[in-house]
């Protein structure tokens, strides 16, 4: 069973947005996408970058979903390599 979804692919609704065609996708995400997924012999359900993190579905010992988040790697490494440059953290060392 596919989701629709009714937000207006041209056009753009009230605020002037727009889908990029390239970045949109529907993927199979939570608890029935897994159990589906697992059913047809494929692997974990897809994971998607949101925000600077990595949405996935995991699950407890209990057995109960739970979706899990890690930081894109990209985006860490980036704000690392600025901090570094900026000489952010060297107040703290000892004068040797």
């Amino acid at each position: 069973m596919q989701t629709r979804c009714s937000w207006p692919s041209r056009g753009g609704g009230d605020f002037g947005l727009m889908l990029h065609e390239d970045k949109t996708r529907l993927i199979e995400f939570g608890r029935f996408a897994a159990l589906s997924r697992q059913r047809r012999g494929k692997r974990r359900p897809e994971t998607f970058a949101f925000r600077g993190f990595i949405h996935n579905c995991g699950w407890t010992r209990d057995g109960r979903l739970i979706v899990k988040h890690r930081t894109e790697g990209k985006r860490l490494t980036r704000k690392l390599t600025a901090f570094r440059q900026a000489g952010c953290g060297k107040s703290a060392r000892p004068d040797l």
